[in-house]
């Protein structure tokens, strides 16, 4: 299928209220952007639902760049967004924008399901992501992003309402110890479920939400101070948990010292995972 015939398809279809994307042949799109087709279904009024993968085998000029899916805020009722970026040359200089996703976040409020993973040289949100605020967000999933701590930490205050959050392979950006170094007590008054990798844990943990489920304690937890850190951690949400989710390399076939968590945090059921 040709560009042009598959916009003047989409074009009639204004009851669409589901919409999934991802185009793996060259065409306009991969270089472009997905403008043209926002553009049309900025005229279909029950479209809440919205997955697009976009995948970019090489990265064009920094003009191109910084226009793709510029359109993407003319659409307003999304309430689920799934976003999955692939860049295929990950060598290449150039730097990819997130502008124009905090544009798009700023003109859905209905938002409530929210899911974005990044693979490529993908620039931090600026500070204009930590004044969005998204009175129904209630899962928020984000992947290899790099964050300022400040600007994330504000925008998890704005948005209390978050239940579920997952940080997976997310960094604090330049001059940042922690994503999460900026967390204050009560920030997350309604978490229940939290995913990440690494230790980023214990400094949420520390900022004592309500969480039922913590999935991605790593057992490289070596050192006397490490360990009393992430004891402290767990002792600010004893009252709640429920549930932890150890995680172990896939060639790690030894037993899991998990003895010390059952200490901290009696009652609370301890699984294993494979990374």
């Amino acid at each position: 299928m040709d560009e042009a015939r598959f916009l003047e398809a989409l074009r009639l279809m204004t009851r669409l209220w589901s919409f999934g994307f991802q185009w793996f042949d060259p065409c306009k799109f991969r270089e472009e952007g997905f403008n043209a087709i926002w553009e049309i279904l900025q005229y279909c009024p029950n479209l809440c639902i919205l997955n697009v993968v976009e995948l970019l085998y090489s990265l064009p000029n920094d003009t191109i760049l910084n226009n793709r899916d510029t359109s993407l805020h003319k659409l307003h009722n999304i309430e689920s967004f799934d976003l999955s970026t692939i860049c295929l040359n990950p060598t290449d200089t150039h730097t990819i924008p997130t502008t124009y996703l905090a544009t798009f976040l700023s003109t859905n409020p209905l938002l409530q399901v929210l899911d974005l993973s990044f693979n490529g040289p993908y620039l931090p949100f600026a500070y204009t992501f930590a004044q969005i605020h998204l009175p129904n967000l209630s899962s928020l999933r984000i992947s290899r992003l790099a964050f300022h701590s400040e600007i994330l930490c504000l925008f998890l205050r704005r948005n209390s309402s978050i239940r579920y959050l997952s940080l997976v392979d997310c960094t604090p950006a330049p001059q940042t110890t922690s994503l999460f170094h900026h967390l204050q007590h009560n920030d997350l008054p309604n978490l229940k479920y939290f995913l990440c990798h690494g230790t980023e844990w214990i400094p949420l943990c520390n900022a004592k939400p309500p969480l039922s489920h913590l999935h991605g304690i790593s057992p490289e937890i070596l050192d006397d101070e490490q360990r009393r850190r992430a004891v402290q951690a767990l002792r600010c949400v004893v009252g709640t948990l429920r549930g932890i989710v150890v995680f172990r390399d896939t060639e790690d076939e030894g037993p899991l010292d998990v003895g010390w968590i059952e200490e901290v945090v009696p009652g609370v059921v301890v699984s294993r995972q494979r990374r």
